[in-house]
């Protein structure tokens, strides 16, 4: 146990350092009297007698070094000796320090801020136990197997085929009746529309449906209460729910009293028996975090005559499961996929699809479930790589000034650093001294950055609704990548420059030879790098800056100023379909009597939402296969849509108020629409057949074109103008009794907001006013990530404009010093002031050209990964190449001149 003994003392010694010096020093102090006494006896002067003894018993600073040796943790000693030593240094040069802290901080705290995105969006696993045993269910297929889907459906890009993760009720029962790899098998389901109400209380929120073994089978508990059961998922059940933190926080204020409490969600009464943990919000997509989570059996209850649950050939419950131990994926999805290959055919047959002439191609994949669902998140995986990169390169920009910075001082210090060297200091012991003053700079900047992070996290968010806001935290992983981000971007600003200013010619320097200050190549090549990375970044932001122009500049074929927009649902609030349609026909001719408010309208979608809905139709026309089904876009809308959005009738009529659920069907089409399907000619009088349970609930049912209307942009901007019907409301259905609500409005949109909630509150009790905006904001919308790309490229370009000029105009101050005798020379054989400011800006200039081609280079390298976040122009767009080349080059000329 000797070394238990050693590491005891070195430990003891650490502590007690003070202590043990003062007697250390004492313990020589008596042997050197008690040698200068026995050498006084001997005859000696005093004098001659202490020097005798001195001289005898060695360097007593030596001898004092080896001790605390002796003790241990000497480099531990010495390191809190250098950060002292680099405080210092820092406090007496503020000016310095302030630049240098300031810039890492930026360029830090900007990453620290989206690394805190990226980690939780793409990064960070669900908070249950053993998520490496998760495995998600997708389906893959050529021929749909279903009559409806909730969900994305993808293309895969390995085969080609339509893919999603949702499956049906019956497939789902089959499946986990079936899976003896897994432990077990859980289904859940988003619900995005939901109105939670109290006593005191009426909120819009997010929930989810589960399966009863949801919560166990991912092994998480209840942070108060307790989480659902398989008791609770039985059809004869009452009715429970467990809450989110987040929603017992912020919409029911933290009351302890909530469990055992009844609130409504949409006209479902259910007993709160659990909140979940702060840390856990679900397995579904980011950006669907629950606010109450609901069992399975209470679907046809919540949803009234909306149920999916008894509509077995609808694919809407996304599936889970948990591998038993020691079992893969692979062996699981071997032993799963013949069932599932069945029940698709089983439900093939009874919709009558066969898949007609195309050979039925389908599969099962069980993919890694450790991060929940996570086709949302890979929609980000490429934009946040981006943009991680674009972060990185400002703080790359940051670190090579600093650089030069250290190299400009690190010159300054070159007498103190050579007269180290001459009382015995070791290259490696200057370098290590110097580095620490880096390390000590690099970490104050990442302690600002950490404040940059917290403010710029919350504005990543308003530009890019992507993550919830809640889970986005500065917690121990991203407290971890900004230590590690400093400290890599300490070593890497510090050590060139550390390592120049440990190579001094003692002779020279500590005698005084020499004039001027020697000529620095290093730093020449700090700023060429700086100038090519802030190429980069110019390039980009200018294309990325000329993407949200041409976004902007489209046409949308309606007038979009001027327009208000918001979302009613009155099937959660208990209305039946009936009842919903003259509902908002009282609510929007209440709107219409508001001041300010020239025209109001409503329809199943608004545009440029996101969201479109389409249909299949059969058009009687000779030139056209008899019998084909076609695809259109279809909006169910109110008679004053067309006049609200500003949409051009070229012929026909309008909807008009007669046309109702009673009268002859009838339906307006757009220009694209006619001239796909009528070749140019006229398509007023002409009819149409819309399929079965998709514009029309039931039955197919054929209608009338009475009109036809201008193009416009439907879901998005980007896309072309697609064919499109615009349908009745009164005909057709507003999907699950919502709708949306578009207001015409003179004046400040803003002002009537509080207006406009209480004309629906008072008209249809129990429904809410959701997501209010303008339509330019909804637009806005639309390119969030557009906007987010321009802002932050051009942000970071103009930082790093800004440091490149300081670094060259550092660096050619620098210059001007170090050939201050050549200059005077010159100027004394007869040269002329603008000879020598020319032979500066050369200088200057050359190295500016430099990075710029270097620049040119890197960004065509670059650019050509931003091809698919670019609209309107191409990654090597030569009028954007050459704009930045123009301002690289007047402000390095302007910075030079100064």
């Amino acid at each position: 146990m000797r070394w238990l003994s050693t590491i005891s003392y070195s430990v003891k010694a650490l502590f007690t350092k003070r202590k043990l010096d003062e007697q250390l020093s004492e313990e020589i102090r008596t042997h050197v009297e008690m040698a200068t006494a026995a050498n006084v006896a001997k005859g000696m002067a005093p004098e001659e007698a202490q020097y005798a003894a001195l001289r005898e018993f060695g360097n007593v600073a030596g001898i004092q070094e080896r001790a605390r040796e002796g003790r241990g943790w000497i480099w531990l000693e010495q390191l809190f000796q250098d950060a002292k030593y680099a405080f210092r240094a820092m406090r007496k040069n503020p000016g310095f320090a302030g630049v240098a802290v300031f810039s890492l901080g930026l360029g830090i705290g900007a990453n620290t801020a989206l690394f805190s995105l990226v980690d939780e969006v793409l990064l960070q696993s669900l908070p249950v136990k053993n998520p490496d045993e998760l495995v998600v269910f997708r389906w893959l297929s050529n021929s749909a197997p279903y009559e409806g889907i909730v969900g994305r459906s993808l293309k895969d890009p390995e085969t080609g085929l339509t893919t999603d993760t949702v499956l049906s009720v019956p497939i789902f029962t089959q499946l986990r009746d079936q899976a003896s790899a897994l432990s077990d098998v859980f289904a859940f389901a988003p619900l995005a529309a939901l109105v939670m109400r109290s006593d005191n209380l009426t909120v819009a929120g997010r929930g989810q449906l589960v399966t009863g073994n949801y919560f166990s089978a991912l092994g998480v508990t209840a942070w108060r209460g307790r989480v659902l059961t398989t008791q609770d998922d039985r059809a004869d059940a009452r009715p429970v729910a467990v809450i989110s933190y987040r929603f017992w926080q912020h919409s029911l204020g933290g009351d302890e009293g909530v469990l055992g409490a009844v609130i409504k969600v949409n006209q479902l009464s259910v007993t709160i028996v659990g909140i979940m943990s702060p840390d856990f919000i679900g397995a579904l997509q980011t950006g669907q975090a629950p606010d109450v989570t609901l069992p399975l059996s209470a679907e046809p209850l919540l949803q009234m005559g909306w149920s999916l649950t008894n509509r077995p050939n609808v694919w809407w419950l996304h599936v889970m499961g948990r591998l038993q131990p020691g079992m893969k994926a692979e062996q699981a999805r071997i032993q799963l996929e013949p069932s599932f290959l069945g029940a698709l055919q089983a439900a093939r047959k009874q919709l009558g699809k066969d898949g007609g002439n195309i050979e039925a191609r389908d599969m099962l994949r069980l993919e890694p479930g450790g991060q929940g669902l996570t086709d949302i998140r890979q929609t980000y995986r490429k934009p946040l790589g981006i943009l991680m990169g674009l972060v990185g390169v400002a703080l790359l920009l940051a670190c090579l000034n600093v650089a030069g910075l250290l190299l400009a001082r690190s010159t300054a210090r070159r007498h103190e650093i050579a007269v180290r060297f001459s009382i015995g200091a070791t290259r490696g012991r200057v370098i290590r001294q110097l580095l620490m003053e880096s390390v000590l700079l690099a970490m104050t900047g990442g302690a600002f950055g950490l404040l940059v992070a917290w403010w710029g996290r919350f504005g990543l968010l308003q530009l890019w609704e992507v993550g919830d806001s809640d889970s986005l935290v500065i917690d121990h992983r991203v407290l971890g990548f900004t230590f590690v981000v400093s400290l890599f971007s300490g070593l890497v600003f510090g050590l060139l420059p550390a390592w120049q200013a440990s190579r001094v010619s003692l002779s020279s320097v500590l005698k005084g030879s020499g004039f001027g200050l020697p000529r620095s190549r290093l730093r020449g090549s700090f700023t060429v790098a700086q100038i090519a990375m802030s190429m980069v970044l110019l390039v980009g932001a200018g294309l990325f800056g000329t993407t949200l122009r041409n976004l902007r500049g489209i046409d949308a074929g309606f007038d979009r100023s001027n327009l208000v927009l918001f979302n009613a649902n009155a099937g959660e609030a208990g209305y039946s379909e009936k009842q919903a349609a003259l509902l908002f026909e009282r609510i929007q001719a209440q709107l219409e009597t508001l001041p300010g408010v020239q025209s109001a309208s409503f329809a199943n979608f608004a545009l440029l939402v996101g969201e479109e809905s389409g249909t299949s139709i059969r058009i009687d026309d000779a030139r056209l296969a008899p019998g084909q089904w076609h695809p259109t876009g279809v909006n169910s809308v109110s008679p004053e849509f067309r006049r609200t959005m500003g949409i051009p009738l070229l012929s026909g009529r309008d909807l008009a108020e007669y046309d109702k659920r009673n009268s002859p069907p009838v339906a307006i089409v757009n220009e694209a629409f006619a001239t796909a399907y009528f070749a140019g000619d006229n398509a007023v009088g002409r009819r149409i057949t819309f399929k079965g349970s998709t514009a029309f609930k039931t039955e197919d049912r054929t209608a009338e074109i009475v009109g036809v209307i201008g193009d416009t942009r439907y879901a998005d901007l980007r896309r072309k103008m697609q064919p499109m019907a615009l349908v009745p409301y009164d005909q057709a259905a507003l999907t699950f009794g919502g709708a949306s609500f578009i207001l015409r409005v003179s004046g400040n949109p803003g002002g009537l907001a509080e207006a406009i909630r209480t004309v629906v509150r008072e008209t249809g009790p129990g429904i809410l006013v959701n997501d209010f905006r303008t339509q330019e904001g909804q637009i806005d919308r639309l390119f969030a990530q557009q906007r987010l790309f321009a802002l932050l490229s051009g942000v970071f370009a103009g930082l790093a404009l800004l440091l490149t000029c300081m670094g060259l105009y550092g660096l050619l101050s620098y210059e001007v010093t170090a050939r201050t005798k050549e200059i005077g020379i010159r100027m004394a054989i007869g040269a002329q002031g603008y000879e020598a400011v020319g032979l500066i800006m050369r200088s200057g200039l050359g190295l500016t050209v430099l990075g710029c081609l270097l620049g040119i280079a890197g960004s065509l390298a670059v650019t050509q990964l931003l091809g698919k976040f670019l609209y309107g122009v191409a990654p090597t767009d030569s009028s954007t190449f050459l704009a930045t080349a123009t301002v690289l080059l007047f402000v390095a000329g302007l910075a030079c001149w100064l």
